[in-house]
Protein backbone atom coordinates (compact mmCIF):
# COMPACT_ATOMS: atom_id res chain seq x y z
CA UNK A 1 0.00 0.00 0.00
CA UNK A 2 1.24 3.49 -0.83
CA UNK A 3 2.65 5.26 2.19
CA UNK A 4 4.25 8.57 3.08
CA UNK A 5 7.86 8.02 4.14
CA UNK A 6 10.28 10.05 6.21
CA UNK A 7 13.53 11.43 4.83
CA UNK A 8 16.33 13.41 6.41
CA UNK A 9 15.70 16.60 4.44
CA UNK A 10 11.95 16.79 5.02
CA UNK A 11 10.76 16.33 1.44
CA UNK A 12 7.24 15.01 0.91
CA UNK A 13 7.72 11.55 -0.62
CA UNK A 14 5.28 8.71 -1.25
CA UNK A 15 6.46 5.12 -1.65
CA UNK A 16 4.36 3.19 -4.17
CA UNK A 17 4.26 -0.27 -5.70
CA UNK A 18 4.45 -0.64 -9.49
CA UNK A 19 0.65 -1.09 -9.90
CA UNK A 20 0.00 1.93 -7.69
CA UNK A 21 2.39 4.15 -9.65
CA UNK A 22 0.85 3.04 -12.96
CA UNK A 23 -2.62 3.85 -11.61
CA UNK A 24 -1.47 7.23 -10.29
CA UNK A 25 0.59 8.40 -13.25
CA UNK A 26 -0.28 6.16 -16.19
CA UNK A 27 2.39 4.74 -18.50
CA UNK A 28 4.20 1.50 -17.75
CA UNK A 29 5.80 2.30 -14.41
CA UNK A 30 9.33 3.34 -15.27
CA UNK A 31 11.68 5.59 -13.31
CA UNK A 32 11.47 9.22 -14.44
CA UNK A 33 15.23 9.54 -13.97
CA UNK A 34 16.86 6.42 -15.46
CA UNK A 35 13.97 4.99 -17.49
CA UNK A 36 14.18 1.51 -15.94
CA UNK A 37 11.20 -0.37 -14.53
CA UNK A 38 10.42 0.84 -11.02
CA UNK A 39 8.87 -2.06 -9.14
CA UNK A 40 8.96 0.22 -6.12
CA UNK A 41 8.56 3.90 -6.95
CA UNK A 42 9.25 6.97 -4.82
CA UNK A 43 7.03 9.87 -5.82
CA UNK A 44 8.84 13.15 -5.04
CA UNK A 45 6.21 15.85 -4.76
CA UNK A 46 8.56 18.80 -5.23
CA UNK A 47 9.69 17.35 -8.60
CA UNK A 48 6.34 15.77 -9.51
CA UNK A 49 8.34 12.71 -10.58
CA UNK A 50 8.65 9.07 -9.50
CA UNK A 51 12.10 7.50 -9.11
CA UNK A 52 13.31 3.94 -8.66
CA UNK A 53 14.99 3.16 -5.30
CA UNK A 54 18.53 3.73 -6.64
CA UNK A 55 17.77 7.07 -8.28
CA UNK A 56 15.81 8.19 -5.24
CA UNK A 57 18.78 7.53 -2.94
CA UNK A 58 21.15 9.33 -5.31
CA UNK A 59 18.78 12.30 -5.61
CA UNK A 60 18.46 12.57 -1.80
CA UNK A 61 22.23 13.01 -1.45
CA UNK A 62 22.28 16.16 -3.59
CA UNK A 63 18.78 17.60 -3.16
CA UNK A 64 18.24 20.90 -1.38
CA UNK A 65 14.98 22.40 -0.16
CA UNK A 66 13.83 25.81 -1.40
CA UNK A 67 11.04 27.69 0.33
CA UNK A 68 9.60 28.89 -2.98
CA UNK A 69 8.87 25.23 -3.90
CA UNK A 70 6.72 24.60 -0.80
CA UNK A 71 3.35 25.50 -2.34
CA UNK A 72 3.72 23.34 -5.47
CA UNK A 73 5.17 20.52 -3.36
CA UNK A 74 2.12 20.59 -1.08
CA UNK A 75 -0.24 20.74 -4.06
CA UNK A 76 1.38 17.73 -5.71
CA UNK A 77 1.54 15.81 -2.45
CA UNK A 78 -2.15 16.30 -1.65
CA UNK A 79 -3.05 15.24 -5.19
CA UNK A 80 -1.33 11.86 -4.87
CA UNK A 81 -1.12 11.08 -1.13
CA UNK A 82 -3.19 8.23 0.23
CA UNK A 83 -5.00 9.95 3.06
CA UNK A 84 -5.95 7.75 5.98
CA UNK A 85 -7.63 8.83 9.19
CA UNK A 86 -5.42 8.58 12.24
CA UNK A 87 -6.13 9.14 15.91
CA UNK A 88 -3.41 10.84 17.93
CA UNK A 89 -3.55 10.86 21.73
CA UNK A 90 -2.03 14.11 22.98
CA UNK A 91 -3.14 13.51 26.56
CA UNK A 92 -5.61 11.30 28.42
CA UNK A 93 -5.43 11.88 32.16
CA UNK A 94 -6.17 14.42 34.87
CA UNK A 95 -3.06 16.26 33.64
CA UNK A 96 -4.78 17.02 30.35
CA UNK A 97 -7.05 15.44 27.76
CA UNK A 98 -6.79 16.04 24.03
CA UNK A 99 -7.27 13.86 20.95
CA UNK A 100 -6.83 14.59 17.25
CA UNK A 101 -8.53 12.89 14.31
CA UNK A 102 -6.63 13.76 11.12
CA UNK A 103 -6.49 12.35 7.61
CA UNK A 104 -4.11 14.92 6.15
CA UNK A 105 -6.94 16.84 4.50
CA UNK A 106 -9.08 17.77 7.48
CA UNK A 107 -8.97 17.18 11.21
CA UNK A 108 -11.01 17.42 14.39
CA UNK A 109 -9.80 18.24 17.89
CA UNK A 110 -11.58 16.35 20.65
CA UNK A 111 -11.01 18.29 23.90
CA UNK A 112 -8.24 20.86 24.39
CA UNK A 113 -7.00 20.17 27.90
CA UNK A 114 -3.38 20.97 27.02
CA UNK A 115 -1.72 24.22 26.09
CA UNK A 116 -2.26 25.19 22.48
CA UNK A 117 1.52 25.25 22.05
CA UNK A 118 1.62 21.57 23.02
CA UNK A 119 -1.16 20.78 20.57
CA UNK A 120 0.67 22.44 17.67
CA UNK A 121 3.71 20.22 18.27
CA UNK A 122 1.86 17.19 16.89
CA UNK A 123 3.57 16.04 13.71
CA UNK A 124 2.16 17.77 10.61
CA UNK A 125 -0.40 19.70 12.69
CA UNK A 126 -2.00 22.44 10.62
CA UNK A 127 -4.58 24.71 12.25
CA UNK A 128 -5.94 25.59 8.81
CA UNK A 129 -7.37 22.11 8.33
CA UNK A 130 -8.87 21.77 11.83
CA UNK A 131 -12.62 21.95 11.31
CA UNK A 132 -13.38 22.43 14.97
CA UNK A 133 -12.80 21.40 18.56
CA UNK A 134 -15.50 19.59 20.52
CA UNK A 135 -15.44 20.01 24.29
CA UNK A 136 -17.13 17.79 26.88
CA UNK A 137 -17.16 20.13 29.91
CA UNK A 138 -15.43 23.05 31.59
CA UNK A 139 -12.87 21.37 33.86
CA UNK A 140 -9.32 22.52 33.25
CA UNK A 141 -7.95 19.16 32.14
CA UNK A 142 -10.37 19.36 29.19
CA UNK A 143 -10.26 23.07 28.29
CA UNK A 144 -6.84 24.42 29.29
CA UNK A 145 -6.02 25.44 25.72
CA UNK A 146 -9.48 26.73 24.75
CA UNK A 147 -8.66 30.45 24.71
CA UNK A 148 -5.62 29.99 22.46
CA UNK A 149 -7.52 27.50 20.28
CA UNK A 150 -10.15 30.17 19.70
CA UNK A 151 -7.46 32.78 19.06
CA UNK A 152 -6.17 30.46 16.33
CA UNK A 153 -9.65 30.80 14.74
CA UNK A 154 -10.58 27.18 15.43
CA UNK A 155 -14.34 26.95 16.13
CA UNK A 156 -15.26 25.30 19.42
CA UNK A 157 -18.41 23.30 20.14
CA UNK A 158 -19.75 22.81 23.68
CA UNK A 159 -22.96 22.86 25.67
CA UNK A 160 -24.56 26.14 26.73
CA UNK A 161 -23.73 25.29 30.35
CA UNK A 162 -20.06 24.74 29.53
CA UNK A 163 -19.87 27.97 27.50
CA UNK A 164 -21.38 29.94 30.38
CA UNK A 165 -19.06 28.34 32.94
CA UNK A 166 -16.08 29.35 30.78
CA UNK A 167 -17.42 32.83 30.05
CA UNK A 168 -17.46 32.07 26.33
CA UNK A 169 -21.17 32.26 25.60
CA UNK A 170 -20.73 35.44 23.53
CA UNK A 171 -17.68 34.32 21.57
CA UNK A 172 -18.56 34.23 17.86
CA UNK A 173 -16.40 31.12 17.33
CA UNK A 174 -18.29 29.14 19.97
CA UNK A 175 -21.29 27.05 18.95
CA UNK A 176 -23.52 25.89 21.79
CA UNK A 177 -24.45 22.28 21.16
CA UNK A 178 -28.01 21.16 21.67
CA UNK A 179 -28.05 17.50 22.77
CA UNK A 180 -29.06 15.04 20.05
CA UNK A 181 -28.76 17.66 17.29
CA UNK A 182 -26.14 16.92 14.59
CA UNK A 183 -23.57 19.55 13.60
CA UNK A 184 -21.50 19.45 10.42
CA UNK A 185 -17.78 20.31 10.69
CA UNK A 186 -16.32 19.76 7.24
CA UNK A 187 -16.50 16.02 6.60
CA UNK A 188 -17.22 15.36 10.28
CA UNK A 189 -20.68 15.26 11.84
CA UNK A 190 -20.87 15.49 15.64
CA UNK A 191 -23.83 14.92 17.91
CA UNK A 192 -23.74 15.63 21.64
CA UNK A 193 -25.59 13.73 24.35
CA UNK A 194 -25.86 14.34 28.07
CA UNK A 195 -23.63 12.46 30.52
CA UNK A 196 -23.28 12.27 34.30
CA UNK A 197 -20.41 14.31 35.78
CA UNK A 198 -19.95 17.08 38.34
CA UNK A 199 -19.95 19.85 35.76
CA UNK A 200 -22.41 22.46 34.48
CA UNK A 201 -23.73 20.60 31.43
CA UNK A 202 -21.33 17.83 30.37
CA UNK A 203 -21.61 16.06 27.03
CA UNK A 204 -20.42 12.94 25.30
CA UNK A 205 -20.30 12.87 21.51
CA UNK A 206 -21.00 10.70 18.52
CA UNK A 207 -18.50 11.56 15.78
CA UNK A 208 -19.20 10.48 12.22
CA UNK A 209 -16.93 10.62 9.18
CA UNK A 210 -17.08 8.54 6.01
CA UNK A 211 -13.58 7.17 6.71
CA UNK A 212 -14.19 6.10 10.31
CA UNK A 213 -17.92 5.46 10.46
CA UNK A 214 -19.44 6.43 13.80
CA UNK A 215 -17.24 6.84 16.88
CA UNK A 216 -18.53 7.02 20.43
CA UNK A 217 -16.63 9.45 22.68
CA UNK A 218 -17.56 9.22 26.35
CA UNK A 219 -15.32 10.64 29.07
CA UNK A 220 -15.88 11.82 32.65
CA UNK A 221 -19.22 10.15 33.28
CA UNK A 222 -20.08 7.50 35.84
CA UNK A 223 -22.54 5.77 33.51
CA UNK A 224 -24.25 6.12 30.12
CA UNK A 225 -28.01 6.01 29.94
CA UNK A 226 -28.10 5.62 26.15
CA UNK A 227 -27.45 2.76 23.76
CA UNK A 228 -25.89 3.48 20.38
CA UNK A 229 -26.35 1.67 17.07
CA UNK A 230 -23.89 1.30 14.23
CA UNK A 231 -20.68 2.08 16.10
CA UNK A 232 -17.33 1.61 14.34
CA UNK A 233 -14.96 2.86 17.06
CA UNK A 234 -15.24 3.66 20.75
CA UNK A 235 -13.29 6.00 23.02
CA UNK A 236 -14.57 5.39 26.53
CA UNK A 237 -13.46 6.29 30.02
CA UNK A 238 -12.19 3.44 32.19
CA UNK A 239 -10.96 5.43 35.17
CA UNK A 240 -10.74 2.97 38.05
CA UNK A 241 -11.59 -0.46 39.43
CA UNK A 242 -13.60 -0.62 42.64
CA UNK A 243 -11.27 -2.88 44.58
CA UNK A 244 -8.19 -0.78 43.73
CA UNK A 245 -9.98 2.42 44.71
CA UNK A 246 -11.19 0.92 48.00
CA UNK A 247 -7.72 -0.43 48.83
CA UNK A 248 -6.29 3.05 48.23
CA UNK A 249 -8.87 4.56 50.59
CA UNK A 250 -7.94 2.02 53.26
CA UNK A 251 -4.23 2.80 52.74
CA UNK A 252 -4.82 6.54 53.02
CA UNK A 253 -3.74 7.17 49.41
CA UNK A 254 -7.23 8.37 48.47
CA UNK A 255 -9.39 10.43 50.84
CA UNK A 256 -13.01 9.59 51.52
CA UNK A 257 -14.03 12.83 49.79
CA UNK A 258 -12.03 11.85 46.70
CA UNK A 259 -13.62 8.42 46.80
CA UNK A 260 -17.14 9.86 46.91
CA UNK A 261 -16.41 12.25 44.03
CA UNK A 262 -14.80 9.55 41.90
CA UNK A 263 -17.69 7.11 42.07
CA UNK A 264 -20.17 9.88 41.17
CA UNK A 265 -18.19 11.46 38.35
CA UNK A 266 -15.98 8.86 36.63
CA UNK A 267 -16.55 5.48 34.99
CA UNK A 268 -15.26 2.31 36.60
CA UNK A 269 -13.99 -0.74 34.76
CA UNK A 270 -17.09 -2.59 35.92
CA UNK A 271 -19.44 0.03 34.47
CA UNK A 272 -17.37 0.29 31.30
CA UNK A 273 -17.95 -3.43 30.73
CA UNK A 274 -21.69 -3.01 31.27
CA UNK A 275 -21.84 -0.16 28.78
CA UNK A 276 -19.94 -2.12 26.14
CA UNK A 277 -22.13 -5.20 26.56
CA UNK A 278 -25.26 -3.06 26.31
CA UNK A 279 -24.27 -1.89 22.82
CA UNK A 280 -23.96 -3.70 19.50
CA UNK A 281 -20.22 -4.18 18.98
CA UNK A 282 -20.45 -6.29 15.83
CA UNK A 283 -18.99 -3.57 13.57
CA UNK A 284 -16.62 -2.02 16.11
CA UNK A 285 -12.99 -1.93 15.02
CA UNK A 286 -11.21 -0.23 17.95
CA UNK A 287 -11.98 0.30 21.63
CA UNK A 288 -9.74 2.95 23.16
CA UNK A 289 -9.76 3.16 26.96
CA UNK A 290 -9.29 6.77 28.03
CA UNK A 291 -8.74 8.83 31.19
CA UNK A 292 -7.32 6.04 33.36
CA UNK A 293 -6.51 7.11 36.91
CA UNK A 294 -2.77 6.90 37.65
CA UNK A 295 -3.45 5.44 41.10
CA UNK A 296 -6.78 3.62 40.85
CA UNK A 297 -6.30 1.62 37.64
CA UNK A 298 -4.08 -1.05 36.14
CA UNK A 299 -3.71 -0.43 32.40
CA UNK A 300 -2.59 -3.89 31.27
CA UNK A 301 -5.25 -5.66 33.33
CA UNK A 302 -7.95 -3.30 32.07
CA UNK A 303 -6.86 -3.78 28.47
CA UNK A 304 -6.82 -7.57 28.75
CA UNK A 305 -10.13 -7.65 30.57
CA UNK A 306 -11.94 -5.61 27.91
CA UNK A 307 -10.27 -7.57 25.11
CA UNK A 308 -11.43 -10.88 26.59
CA UNK A 309 -14.93 -9.47 27.04
CA UNK A 310 -15.35 -8.02 23.54
CA UNK A 311 -12.86 -9.79 21.28
CA UNK A 312 -11.96 -6.40 19.81
CA UNK A 313 -8.73 -4.46 19.35
CA UNK A 314 -8.35 -2.68 22.70
CA UNK A 315 -5.89 0.17 23.16
CA UNK A 316 -4.91 2.16 26.24
CA UNK A 317 -4.81 5.89 25.47
CA UNK A 318 -1.27 7.03 26.15
CA UNK A 319 0.14 10.45 25.29
CA UNK A 320 2.07 10.37 22.03
CA UNK A 321 0.27 7.35 20.57
CA UNK A 322 -0.89 7.58 16.94
CA UNK A 323 -2.98 4.80 15.43
CA UNK A 324 -4.92 4.07 12.24
CA UNK A 325 -8.58 4.74 12.91
CA UNK A 326 -10.76 3.14 10.28
CA UNK A 327 -14.16 1.62 9.82
CA UNK A 328 -14.50 -2.07 10.55
CA UNK A 329 -13.29 -4.41 9.26
CA UNK A 330 -10.69 -2.61 7.12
Amino acid sequence: MAQVIDNAKGFKVIEMSLPESVKAFGGVGVCDSCGRAAYTAYYIATLNEAFCPYCYEEWQKLAERYEEDAAIEQHNFEKHATHKMKLTILGSSSAGNCYLLDNGKESLLVECGLSYKSITKVRDFDARRVKGCIISHEHGDHVKGSVKVLEACIPCYMSAGTAKALGLEDNHLVTTVQPMKPYRLGGFTVQGFDVQHDAAEPLGYLIHHKEIGTTLFATDTYYLKYKFAGLSNILIECNYRHDILEDNVAAGVVSKAQYNRTIKSHMSLETCKEVLLANDLSAVNNIVLIHLSPTNSHAKDFQQSIKELTGKNVVIAEAGLTMDFDKSPF
